[in-house]
């Protein structure tokens, strides 16, 4: 893991900060928040270490592998 690259990072990150990091567009950039991040009000924000996360686990979510499971359950 390189943590030169996300130095430049703040703690707390908008949909902006991650569309420009990762420069994509503000549409994906909300998609990945909405998966790995929190809502306060009306709002959507991700912690650095959560974009970290996804990134470093190659653009999925930690917890993919236990929703996967619990949607197989679900239709057993």
């Amino acid at each position: 893991m390189n943590q030169d690259i996300y130095n430049g990072l703040p703690p707390i990150l908008t949909a902006k900060d991650v569309a420009e990091f990762l420069r994509i567009g503000m549409n994906q950039a909300y998609e990945i928040i909405h998966d790995i991040g929190f809502r306060y009000g009306r709002t959507v924000r991700c912690t650095k270490t959560q974009l970290i996360g996804f990134v470093e686990g190659g653009g999925k979510h930690e917890n993919d592998e236990n929703l996967r499971s619990w949607t197989d359950q679900a239709k057993a």
